[in-house]
């Protein structure tokens, strides 16, 4: 029985990235939640995860990148089956209904009364989508501090083929013949907490530390993921959530090994420049979404007291005895 914490998307200097389809590297069923904030959608993945945890099963627990607490999906690993929120900002439409995807729309516990609450709403609306574009600007700023670092820090070699030559020989994999794959998730993101990491929710067994930059590290972690899919085993890159096209952490799930980036202060003055301001951005950053998260509390607070509850409890019941039915062995 293990349970796996990540982000399958993040709110970067690029705008919002999704990796929602490398959540389902194999064509397994999906379940796509529909509805509006404070319906619950969260609270029944939250219940349905622990449900088949507890029956032994795999499950990964897909975090909210604004509000961690809060889950955007979860997976059954050994069955590969999902359910995902397709709610802005991760939209997800069904690919074939009822055959790879069913759309279930919790929205229609929605009371009709809440009609009323439509200025309040559309207000609130309106102030968090002004709070997102201040939020993703300030982001898009810092990520212009973290290329003029890349830039600085290009000239500073390191032997990264021996580092990940090193690395790889500890790991002592064994060959396997079959086709492994990789797939690219977030294990840190910028939240409204600050920088938020995971990955002592994940309790690997090994954990190793590499002191260097994000644009070294990326170099080891390239070559190191060659060599790992090249003996048969499945690797996760994690992305850097203020430029994905940086990783800061590498995982092998079958030996659970996480290697992971520590950097460290520069000597450069410019470069230690950039690193000082690039914190106090991602801290201003994170002061403007937790004002954008306050107002999306109080749409919760409404929806809340709108939503029949009751109906959505039997509704989880129900999709668990019908997903316990989907992954029985037949006899």
């Amino acid at each position: 029985m293990k349970e796996k914490h990540f982000f399958a998307g993040a709110n970067t200097g690029y705008g919002f990235d999704m990796r929602f389809d490398e959540i389902n590297t194999n064509q397994g069923l999906t379940y796509i939640l529909k509805g509006g904030s404070g319906n619950g959608k969260s609270t029944l993945m939250k219940t349905v995860g622990k449900h088949f945890l507890k029956k032994g099963f795999d499950v990964e627990f897909v975090h909210c990148s604004t509000d961690p607490k809060s889950l955007d999906g979860i997976k059954i690993t050994q069955k590969n089956i999902l359910i995902l929120d397709g709610t802005n900002p991760h939209v997800v439409e069904a690919k074939a209904v009822a055959v790879t995807d069913k759309i279930l729309n919790i929205g229609a516990f929605v009371k009709d009364d809440i009609l009323k609450e439509k200025e309040k709403i559309i207000k609130i609306l309106d102030e968090k989508s002004q709070k997102f574009k201040v939020f993703y600007q300030i982001l898009q700023s810092t990520l212009g501090l973290l290329k003029v670092q890349e830039l600085m820090q290009k000239n500073e070699k390191q032997d990264c083929e021996t580092i990940s030559h090193q690395i790889f020989n500890e790991l002592n994999l064994p060959k396997i013949e079959r086709d492994a794959k990789n797939r690219n998730l977030f294990l840190s993101a910028i939240g409204g907490d600050g920088t938020i990491n995971l990955l002592a929710e994940n309790n690997f067994k090994t954990t190793k530390v590499v002191k260097t930059n994000l644009f070294q590290f990326s170099n080891v972690v390239s070559i190191l993921k060659e060599k790992v899919l090249q003996s048969g085993f499945d690797c996760i890159c994690f992305l850097n959530p203020l430029n994905p096209s940086f990783c800061d952490a590498f995982c092998v799930p079958a030996i659970s090994f996480c290697l992971v980036l520590e950097e460290e202060q520069s000597q450069n003055a410019q470069v230690l420049f950039c690193q000082n301001q690039i914190k106090k951005m991602l801290c201003f950053a994170s002061k403007v979404l937790l004002e954008a998260r306050s107002l999306h509390q109080k749409l919760e607070e409404i929806y809340i007291t709108h939503t029949n509850f009751k109906e959505i409890d039997k509704f989880t019941k129900k999709l668990v005895t019908e997903i316990e039915q989907r992954i029985k062995p037949k006899e």
